[in-house]
Parts: C-alpha cells; structure tokens; sequence
C-alpha cells in the first residue's frame, strides 16, 4: 500500500494508516548527514596549512574554529538522525487506525505500544510551521493531535510515515475529526482566584479544573554563545602546536587565561539566563478557561481569554554554534490594548502549535466539560 492511502476491512470499518519509510535525508537530513564530512575536511585544510604554514597562522586558526564548529553542529545533527533512524526502524511495526470513536496509534509508545485517544477529547490537528512555507512535499515533519486536559496529555506527536507528506496526513485527521466548537454562547469565565496562588499550585502539581499546564523546555541551552568556548578550544590547539621556542615565549598562562575567559563566557550566559527561568518553576504556561499565566522575575504575567486576540506563531532565521542555520520561532499572545506576550518555542516544553491551539480551544470553550 503507498503511504497516505487509507484502507478498511469494509465500508463501515475503521480507516487504516500503515506506517511507511520516512524521509529521513530531506534538506535537514541531508545538511546534517554533510556535517561531519564538512568538519573532517577542514580539519584535513588545517593539516595541510600546518605544513605550509607557521603555527601562529592566522588562517590556520580560523580554519581550526570553523572545524570545530562543524563538529559541534554534526554531532548535534548527528543525535537527530539517530533519532530519525529509530522511527525508521518502527515505521513497518507502526499503524494508526480511524474509527467512529477513537483513534488509535500502535507501535508509537505506552506500556503496550498502543496508544488511544477518544475522538470527542481531540480539540485541534496542527502540522509544524505556516501553511505558506510547508509545501506538499515529502519532509520529515511531524502532525501534532492537541487533546483536552481530560485526555491526561496536551498533545500527541505522529512522525512522518503515515502519509506522503504532513500536511496530507493532517488534512486526513481533520476530515476525520470534523470541527470542533464550543457553545454558541460562550463567554470565558472570569478569574476568580489570586494569579500568583494559581500558578504555584499548578508548579506543585495541582493543575487547576479544567485546565492545563506546558512545561518548560530547555531548547534555549543551544542557542547559547558558545562559539567563544570553540574559540578557546582553538587557541589551545593552535599553542599546542607551536615549537617549544615560540610556545615559550608566549607562555601557556596568557593561552590558558584567554581560553578560560572564552570558555567561561557561555557559562555566565546560562548563569544569567537562569535569573529569568528559575521563578518559573519548571512551568512555560499555565492554561486555564479563564486566563493564561506566565511567571516572569517581576511576578505572574496575567493574560484573561476576555481580553486575548487569535495566538500566533512568528518564525525568522537565526544562527546559532550548535544549531547552524535554523529557524527561530516565538508564540505572541496578542491582546487587546496591551502589548503581545512573545514566548520564543525553545523556552516551552511543547511546539508553540500545541500552544497556540490550546489557547483557541480555551477561549471558545471546546476545552471545557
């Protein structure tokens, strides 16, 4: 069967999605499987310029750095084709079935490899990144399932390999799903307790009724300045390659200080950065039918479902020394009169589409009982 196709047994049974091959080299796969190559063949340049070269060579220096660069990023993309390779190797055991009250993934995970979830807790179907830039190709991306609170999770992840593309198997699962609305009448309720007493219930586990909590993420420990640390590794290399005279002479304390000054230099960011992270108490958002809670340094961020505008997802390149090129992505929660909140993705322990999509759930009531 070619995948996307839906079969049953008859006319009246569930629709059968059977797992495929994924993409694994689409660009991103490919950039990254090119990695390691790239980062031997600048080591190799940096052979070959030793040889013609003095040891203090700038050149060789710079090309010792963007050696060391490439390596980090190919081993960083390197964990992500790993991670590919392993749903490749389930994708045959994987099989995702659309029946009249569920539906139902096997070989994806939980204590039996099956995992279930009742039609009527789905709330939304969302495919990564904006309708405009997706495209109907084959790319690994995945199609996220958004569930209500009462559903025990926030979402469901279905790789790439029930369907051509994502945006094909997302279009198949909202068909399936039909739409979903709240009461013609809903109004979001008002908040009725202290922010702040709220929120810390929820960082103790107690999330409030009919609400739901997204955790922190730590996708913002790679976009750190660690290029100063590559720099200093650099450095070293280069003195460790200088002839006895020339490494005497500048002696290695002036090396190792410049190099312990580079080093040290991501390690403040991350000790800095945490000033903003650890009041939030492991918790990105509290969602409740009422409001949305962020907690910042300066105390807990209120945002009420009376006063939000339709939540966005605004995407722009960014560069960073593990993560190369790649695409920065921040949620901004409008509100009416105020300025938005902008969450950058790599602080939530969810896509921001997870995100996004609770919050329109919340506001017109589809994620109430």
């Amino acid at each position: 069967m070619s995948p996307g196709r839906a079969v049953s047994a008859d006319d009246s049974g569930p629709e059968v999605y059977r797992g495929h091959f994924p993409p694994i080299f689409d660009l991103r796969g490919l950039a990254d499987a090119a990695l390691p190559v790239i980062a031997g063949l600048l080591f190799w340049a940096v052979a070959v310029r030793d040889e013609t070269a003095e040891a203090t060579d700038a050149a060789a220096l710079i090309l010792t750095v963007l050696a060391l660069l490439a390596a980090a990023q190919g081993v960083v993309g390197g964990v992500r084709l790993v991670g590919r390779f392993r749903v490749a190797a389930k994708a045959r055991h994987m099989r995702l079935s659309l029946d009249e009250e569920r539906l139902v993934v096997e070989g994806l995970g939980g204590p039996d490899g099956r995992v279930a979830i009742d039609r009527g807790d789905i709330l939304a179907i969302r495919e990564r990144g904006h309708w405009g830039g997706r495209g109907g190709r084959r790319r690994y991306s995945e199609v996220y399932v958004i569930t209500s609170p009462e559903a025990g999770r926030t979402h469901l992840t279905l790789p790439p390999v029930f369907a051509e593309s994502p945006g094909q198997l997302a279009e198949a699962l909202m068909r399936w799903r039909g739409p979903v609305q709240g009461p013609a009448d809903y109004a979001p309720p008002d908040p009725s307790r202290l922010a702040s007493r709220v929120y810390d219930d929820a960082a103790r586990g107690k999330t409030p009724d009919g609400g739901v909590v997204i955790r922190h993420g730590r996708g913002w420990l790679g976009r750190g300045p660690y290029v100063t640390a590559l720099l200093g590794l650099a450095l070293i290399l280069r003195w460790l390659r200088f002839d006895p005279e020339t490494a005497a002479l500048i002696g290695p304390e002036a090396v190792l200080s410049i190099a312990f000054g580079a080093i040290m230099v991501p390690i403040g960011w991350v000790v800095l950065s945490m000033r903003e992270v650890r009041p939030r108490k492991g918790l990105a958002l509290v969602i409740t039918p009422a409001e949305v809670l962020i907690r910042t340094r300066h105390g807990v961020l209120r945002a009420t479902f009376r006063n939000l505008e339709a939540p966005r997802i605004d995407e722009r390149p960014a560069w960073s020394a593990l993560f190369g090129l790649y695409t920065d992505r921040t949620l901004v929660i409008a509100r009416k009169g105020q300025p938005p909140i902008r969450y950058e993705e790599a602080f939530l322990g969810a896509p921001a589409e997870v995100a996004a999509a609770l919050m329109e759930a919340m506001k017109r009531g589809a994620g109430t009982v």
